[in-house]
């Protein structure tokens, strides 16, 4: 396995100019403006620390109030409709006792299904529970302890090791890690002193343009994984998303914009035209920049592994 510098150059190219898409003051999706700031960071701590995949046979969508929602979007529009009656439902105290009929009652109502919602619940008692005993059971007093780090040393620790107390945030290629930092950063929450250790939160969208794009180029061995003839172990599953970061660590930093910037792209990229099934290869914009314009493993399925990391 290995980064394909030609298309390091060319991707850079096509995303030079791309801008922030996430808003993380969508009332649809997070708190509105204003907000105490415990009630902000608890609320993404937590729905982070639960952002996996949540789809069985390809399904977890619903729609609300004439809106359709399906994975990580309606994952937080059910969230938020807690937040709307209990702001105080995403809070330590709450989360350390929070039982599976009130786990079931906010992320799925009737005639929805979510993946593994047992281990959900799990990670957030682990983690309201961790967070009481470590800090009290405020969320600011973490992030404070980071000092505006996101990388630190042993004896002053960055967000990034703190956040490995919790099972939630154990995934040693660190998704759920970045994407809280990139949350808490768009609210103005975390201003991070080293901002060359930003990375892109990877997930399935990312691994799979990384991989259709040539920009990681893999051996032959990979095949079978890639038309998912087999599941990928944990060790396997681990070196292509450590791989997939570094590679858009280069390319975000050839194109002059950070990882959470391109990110953003990337993530809708990969959501609404390099999808998984039937990618839309005539609408891509990133198309030239593509090993073979487009031709080269669009066949390709990124790898499934069963975890909580992504």
């Amino acid at each position: 396995m290995r980064i394909d510098l030609e298309r390091v150059r060319k991707l850079a190219e096509k995303v030079s100019d791309v801008k922030p898409i996430l808003n993380a003051f969508d009332e649809r999706f997070f708190p509105e403006k204003g907000v105490e700031k415990e009630l902000v960071t608890s609320y993404f701590l937590f729905l982070t620390a639960i952002d996996h995949r949540t789809r069985v046979d390809n399904i977890y969508h619903k729609e609300i109030d004439g809106e359709l929602f399906f994975g990580s979007d309606l994952l937080f529009r059910l969230a938020k409709l807690k937040y709307n009656e209990d702001p105080e439902f995403y809070t330590a105290k709450s989360m350390e006792r929070l039982s599976f009929k009130e786990f079931k009652e906010v992320f799925m109502p009737e005639g929805v299904t979510l993946r593994d919602p047992d281990l959900r619940v799990t990670l957030l008692r682990d983690l309201g529970s961790k967070l009481i005993r470590l800090y009290d059971g405020r969320t600011i007093n973490l992030i404070e302890m980071a000092e505006e780090r996101i990388k630190g040393t042993p004896m002053k620790p960055g967000l990034l090791e703190l956040l490995k107390s919790f099972i939630a945030y154990t995934d040693p290629a660190e998704k759920k890690s970045y994407l809280l930092m990139k949350f808490l950063e768009r609210r103005g929450l975390f201003s991070p002193k080293d901002p060359e250790n930003q990375q892109v939160p990877v997930d399935n969208h990312l691994i799979r343009i990384a991989i259709r794009t040539g920009l990681l180029r893999l051996e032959k061995s990979w095949y079978p994984l890639l038309r998912n003839e087999r599941r990928s172990t944990l060790e396997e599953d681990v070196a292509l998303r450590l791989m997939t970061r570094a590679a858009f660590k280069q390319v975000a930093e050839e194109a002059k914009i950070t990882p959470f910037v391109l990110d953003d792209f990337l993530w809708s990229h990969g959501r609404t035209i390099c999808m998984r099934d039937g990618p839309l290869c005539e609408e891509c914009s990133i198309r030239t920049a593509c090993l073979g314009g487009g031709s080269w493993f669009s066949w390709a399925k990124e790898p499934f592994n069963e975890n909580w990391y992504y």
